[in-house]
């Protein structure tokens, strides 16, 4: 099952694919201090509804800024407190540094957790 999640007003798009407790983000567009609610209240409601492996793919990502690294974080947080894991993939190479220093990306593994 693929579904969209686009909410007006934003310049963010969430398309997500399940296979039982895991589930495929990719997030397409901004991930900044406008949209960054809209993915952690995402996550939320996904682990509530029994996510347990969420992949987070960024190919698509066209910009982030420290308000989208920080609403990942919060991601991470939420899918941990379910005993969950959350991993980043196809880091834009631009953005690769920000995610190296954070601690959350490794550019050879291409995860975090």
């Amino acid at each position: 099952m693929s579904q969209t999640i686009t909410p007006s007003r934003t310049d963010l798009a969430l398309v997500t694919v399940r296979h039982e407790t895991e589930l495929l983000v990719c997030v397409q567009g901004r991930l900044d201090a406008h949209t960054k609610d809209l993915l952690v209240g995402c996550a939320r409601s996904w682990a509530a509804d029994g996510v347990r492996t969420m992949v987070v793919d960024l190919s698509e990502l066209s910009m982030v800024d420290g308000f989208g690294v920080a609403a990942l974080l919060r991601c991470r947080r939420v899918m941990r407190a379910r005993a969950g894991s959350l991993r980043v993939v196809n880091v834009p190479g631009e953005s690769a540094p920000t995610f190296v220093r954070t601690g959350m990306y490794e550019s050879d593994g291409a995860t975090w957790g």
